[in-house]
């Protein structure tokens, strides 16, 4: 079972209730709801950073519990938008950093100068049907290979 939201009803959120929260965001993140007593901006900050999307002092109150929902999920689903740009913004650093050594070693390797060692790479990309990643990839394999 997948629930959209996870509800927790809690006088104070205690560090047992924290590690279940960061374990339940981990493996499924879902949209976190904390109701509790508790008002110390410490605790909060802590249920926040464990993966609670809302943290509601004062109790749950049915007038007030679906725009609490709505803002849960929409806070949620702009947090794993942001997560998911920041992976893609870091694959494509660690891609690019793979690509610059590549390029640096073929530079060692065939004499030749930045512009013709990514000609090169690129070339090799296109016939083989590669990406770049893939090329850059097999050199430095290679490299390693040959010492």
């Amino acid at each position: 079972m997948r629930p959209d939201v996870i509800l927790i009803d809690t006088e104070s959120p205690g560090r047992d209730v924290m590690e279940q929260v960061v374990l339940v965001s981990r493996d499924q993140p879902r949209p976190i709801v904390m109701f509790t007593d508790e008002h110390d901006p410490g605790v909060m900050r802590q249920a926040i950073k464990s993966g609670v999307s809302a943290y509601i002092v004062e109790g749950i109150q049915a007038q007030r519990l679906q725009p609490i929902l709505d803002v849960a999920m929409a806070r949620f689903e702009s947090d794993q938008a942001l997560r998911a740009q920041l992976h893609a913004r870091d694959q494509q650093l660690a891609e690019r950093k793979r690509i610059e050594l590549a390029k640096g070693l073929l530079m060692k390797m065939k004499d030749c100068n930045e512009e013709e060692a990514y000609t090169l790479m690129r070339r090799q990309a296109m016939s083989r049907q590669q990406k770049l990643i893939q090329v850059a990839e097999q050199i430095i394999a290679m490299s390693e290979l040959l010492g």
